[in-house]
This record gives structure tokens, sequence and C-alpha cells, in this order.
């Protein structure tokens, strides 16, 4: 994703990517590995909150938690 770009739609541009591939079979694909590459796909500047969300328990770290803490820092850099 770019430094100082939209989060948004790098985000469902992914997310959609992602559904792709389960809907041609790439059934293990799992919410757990979507997350992961969203966040490894992230600039070095979100590497804290990176760090943050990788403190949490792992079962409160979903997708919709995700999107919604980057768009938040997006909007914060803004």
């Amino acid at each position: 994703m770019n430094e100082n770009g939209n989060m948004k739609d790098p985000i469902a541009e992914l997310i959609n990517l992602f559904q792709k591939l389960t809907d041609i079979g790439e059934d293990k694909l799992s919410k757990k590995w979507t997350v992961a590459m969203i966040l490894s796909s992230l600039p070095r500047s979100y590497d804290s909150l990176v760090t943050a969300l990788e403190t949490r328990p792992e079962a409160d770290i979903t997708l919709s938690l995700v999107k919604s803490k980057l768009i938040d820092e997006y909007n914060r850099r803004k």
C-alpha cells in the first residue's frame, strides 16, 4: 500500500481479490490469513499500529477490526 494513499481502496481491493480466490476454489484462505496479508502489505509507518494489533488476543483480531483501525489511523494522519 502507498505510504500516503487512501486506505479504503487498497483494503477493498485486497478483500475483493481474496474473495475471488475463494470463489475459484481457494477455500483454504482463512480470515486470519487475509488479516495477515493486509497487515504485511502496510507501509512501515504503520508498524506501530500493526504491533498494537498483534498484542491483542488472536481471537480479537478480526478483519472488521483491522479495517476499522486502518481507516481510523489513515483519517488521523490526514
